[in-house]
């Protein structure tokens, strides 16, 4: 209230000045007039809206949804797995094929033990295996989480960085995983994972809420743009 009586006063003072130096009064619909308007609008409806305490929490749990396991989790184990792909729909004698492949991948690894994580990994890379569709992934495993409960149940055993699997066929291939690491279990709340969510949300939301204030302003308004008043962030941009 103090704020509108001091810009109340203020405005009458400079109409006053410029009324004793001959200028006119403008209509309310003078481009210039109203371009001030806008401008007065955007500081008193928008910007006040826009700062990181106003993102609703209606914008924010779309984001929670997706990135819950992220936050709500059992233990999860770090593996670096050898596998080959099948699938359920895959012709059977493709599928024999490629379950051959990997019991050989097991008994290569049996005999020629890999010592470390990247001599595990440079396996799939040999011409010799990649020629037969093995690959290197690495990847979080839950129970059940992106491998099978099969593969899940083997990987919770795992402990060590020297640990791994035993050959491991499912309807979806077969897989050879070794520990690398593990996040052990969370059950973050949305109020406790909001600060998290919202440091790579709210430029996107606060950019959103202004083109949204800004194209409803437009219907009404003549609207300029002055690229060189903006601030850079710490890339330049």
């Amino acid at each position: 209230m103090r704020a509108a009586l001091n810009d109340l006063i203020a405005f009458n003072l400079l109409a006053e000045h410029a009324r004793q130096k001959g200028f006119a009064l403008v209509e309310s619909t003078d481009p210039d007039v109203q371009s001030a308007l806008v401008q007065r609008l955007i500081e008193r409806d928008l910007e006040p809206n826009l700062r990181p305490t106003s993102t609703p929490d209606s914008a924010l749990r779309p984001l929670w949804e997706r990135a819950r396991e992220s936050f709500v989790h059992p233990r999860l184990v770090e593996i670096g797995v050898l596998a080959v792909y099948t699938g359920a729909l895959m012709k059977k004698d493709e599928r024999e094929t490629r379950e051959h492949a990997a019991q050989e991948l097991a008994d290569f690894l049996h005999s020629h033990p890999a010592r470390t994580l990247d001599e595990f990994a440079a396996v799939a890379r040999d011409p010799v295996w990649s020629a037969r569709k093995i690959v290197f992934n690495r990847l979080l495993q839950s129970p059940n989480n992106p491998l099978s409960i099969k593969v899940g149940a083997e990987v919770a055993k795992l402990r060590t960085p020297d640990d791994t699997t035993p050959l491991i066929i499912d309807e979806n291939g077969g897989f050879i995983a070794r520990y690398i690491g593990e996040r052990p279990p969370e059950n973050i709340t949305f109020e406790q994972a909001r600060g998290k969510l919202l440091v790579g949300f709210y430029e996107h939301w606060s950019r959103q809420e202004f083109l949204n204030f800004t194209a409803r302003l437009m219907t009404f308004h003549r609207i300029e743009t002055h690229f060189d008043r903006l601030s850079t962030n710490e890339n330049g941009l």
